[in-house]
């Protein structure tokens, strides 16, 4: 599960181009299987690879899980 900012999102380049959402979804698909530190690097290489040297306008945070167990238990109420 990847959960990011707006700045992720919202990133530009030095021509204004906007990175986007559908930039982070191939970033996603190319990232290493191999655990989530390497996924969310994959990320932010390719987000830095974009934007280059211009500085973010807005915050920048992801955060990169792991979900093991695909069972829901729900509490009893």
């Amino acid at each position: 599960m990847v959960i990011c900012t707006e700045g992720i999102i919202k990133a530009v380049n030095a021509e204004k181009q906007l990175w986007g959402g559908e930039s982070l979804r191939e970033a996603i698909r190319g990232a290493p299987r191999s655990g989530v530190h390497e996924a969310r690097n994959e990320i932010l290489f390719r987000l830095e690879k974009f934007t280059g040297n211009v500085e973010p306008d807005r915050d920048q945070a992801i955060v990169v899980t792991e979900v093991k167990d695909r069972v829901i238990k729900l509490a009893k109420s």
